[in-house]
């Protein structure tokens, strides 16, 4: 994938966000709706590509059962090069692990914000199971959001 490349027929790829171990994501734009979005496609190894393709399909259902407003909205799955992308709400944040020192106020208001989607989470019947600080995205305005459902149980 590469800057300019068209997603799904609709989502236009602008600039690399992050690479994992489970993908690479980018800030796309979606041109139907106008708006900005991440877009997440799987690595695939090609022994795996239907577990794979059966995980995003898990994570977009799972995420896109969620409507909270501290977790990541998913919009769609859609399929590319034979690999699997999740189209999820972009948010110009930071993780929480790349954030330098932060005070015990400022925690505790993250962590409040964490436990009130995860209760929503665990309402809806989702498990997210991969809680961690690269799995925490803080905007500049210190809302934080949950992302990555990837191995998360209905």
């Amino acid at each position: 994938m590469e800057p300019g490349e068209v997603i799904a027929g609709r989502y236009r790829l602008v600039s690399l966000l992050g690479r994992g171990a489970m993908g690479v994501v980018w800030l796309a734009h979606d041109d139907r709706l106008d708006r900005r979005v991440a877009v997440k496609q799987l690595l695939v190894d090609t022994g795996n590509a239907e577990d794979a393709v059966a995980r995003a399909i898990r994570e977009g259902r799972n995420a896109g059962r969620l409507r909270h407003p501290n977790a990541i909205a998913v919009h769609d799955v859609a399929e590319h090069e034979g690999r699997p992308c999740l189209v999820m709400e972009y948010l110009p944040s930071k993780s929480f692990g790349a954030l330098p020192g932060l005070g015990p106020r400022e925690v505790a208001k993250i962590g409040a914000q964490l436990a009130s989607a995860l209760e929503a989470a665990h309402e809806a019947g989702i498990v997210h199971r991969d809680i961690k600080p690269d799995n925490v995205l803080i905007a500049e305005d210190g809302t934080a959001k949950i992302t990555d459902f990837g191995i998360s149980r209905a």
